[in-house]
């Protein structure tokens, strides 16, 4: 599927056809989400009760509920795609990178910080260490 991204780009430190590219590969990610998600549900493994639980405390058929986790897997993906898609315009900054290893999002030396953007996904003996300061690059 083709789609034609019209964007204003008013972010001066990336250029036009970056942020195209950019958007472009958030659009793609959202889009296969969605097929995978209509394709094959059950790829992550539904726990049967727990679609049986929630249905019911939704008030809905499970036919209801397979295509509210169809959507709830697209979202997902999307989300994913969206982090990235933060991660690459955000390291297209002055001295910013995005480093090998996956403990910080982005990194800037010359200011000597560091971003991560969700805290929920760095093991909590690393953030309470004095080692780290987390700042935005």
């Amino acid at each position: 599927m083709t789609l034609s991204i019209i964007i204003n780009n008013q972010l001066s430190w990336i250029s036009h056809a970056d942020i195209v590219n950019h958007v472009a590969i958030v659009i793609d990610k959202g889009l296969e989400g969605i097929i995978k998600a209509q394709k094959n549900v059950a790829r992550n493994h539904i726990d049967p009760f727990s679609a049986l639980f929630d249905a019911t405390l939704q008030n809905i058929s499970l036919e209801q509920w397979l295509v509210s986790e169809q959507r709830r897997q697209a979202q997902k993906t999307l989300q994913h795609a969206l982090g990235h898609f933060h991660q690459k315009i955000l390291s297209s900054t002055k001295g910013c990178y995005i480093p090998d290893e996956n403990f910080v999002d982005l990194v800037n030396d010359d200011k000597k910080s560091l971003l991560k953007s969700k805290i929920n996904t760095t093991p909590t003996r690393e953030v309470n260490s004095p080692a780290l300061n987390l700042r935005g690059c």
